[in-house]
């Protein structure tokens, strides 16, 4: 056999031995991934590939939505124009700052005065005598918000009706106060302090 028959054999035994070199590493790779391996794998990669798309989808429909407000913005308006709007929409937001402001000022200063006005009613009816029934007679009390005001009592009999009326501050009252004067101002939310008379018998006496 000559030199060239020679390097031919040389290189067919090369080639087998590369073939089975390779047909080994094939082996040895279809070994370390089986089928039970696979295909959770195959799975895993295709709901992480689901999940891409679908995120992705959400931003192009993001950006989409982002270009058309943009557009709309920026629609028939140069950069001098969009600036003098931004300038006109502050100073609106300016001046609607300020008159929040003196809309709240105008609510304490009447939230002030409200409590000097009357707040609190309490009306009682009653007989003042014992020969006359209907229940003409009655006690008023007209209160504020700091308990100060008046009670007005009338006083109905066959003959005559008499009016009293006798101021009330901070809940006190410096002359003396029926029992349906008293219920009154009870009614009208107001602790009863100082001297008041009592009905007993028909009749009135003072107590202390």
């Amino acid at each position: 056999m000559g030199r060239r028959g020679r390097l031919g054999a040389g290189a067919g035994e090369f080639e087998r031995a590369a073939g089975e070199e390779h047909s080994v590493q094939v082996v040895w790779m279809t070994a370390a991934l089986p089928a039970e391996v696979t295909e959770p794998a195959l799975v895993v990669a295709g709901a992480v590939l689901l999940v891409m798309l679908v995120v992705q989808g959400w931003l192009v429909v993001r950006v989409r939505r982002l270009g058309q407000s943009y557009k709309r913005l920026m629609a028939g308006s140069s950069g001098e124009g969009l600036e003098r709007t931004l300038f006109e929409h502050l100073d609106r937001v300016a001046a609607a700052t300020a008159r929040a402001d003196e809309v709240a000022d105008t609510c304490r200063a009447l939230e002030e005065r409200l409590t000097g006005c009357i707040q609190r009613v309490g009306i009682l009816r009653f007989d003042a005598f014992e020969d006359v029934g209907g229940q003409f007679s009655f006690a008023l009390a007209l209160l504020d918000g700091h308990q100060n005001g008046v009670v007005l009592s009338s006083l109905h009999g066959r003959q005559e009706t008499r009016f009293y009326v006798k101021p009330i501050t901070e809940g006190r009252s410096e002359v003396p106060l029926t029992e349906e004067e008293c219920a009154a101002l009870r009614q009208a939310g107001c602790e009863v302090e100082g001297p008041r008379l009592q009905r007993l018998n028909g009749g009135l006496t003072t107590a202390g």
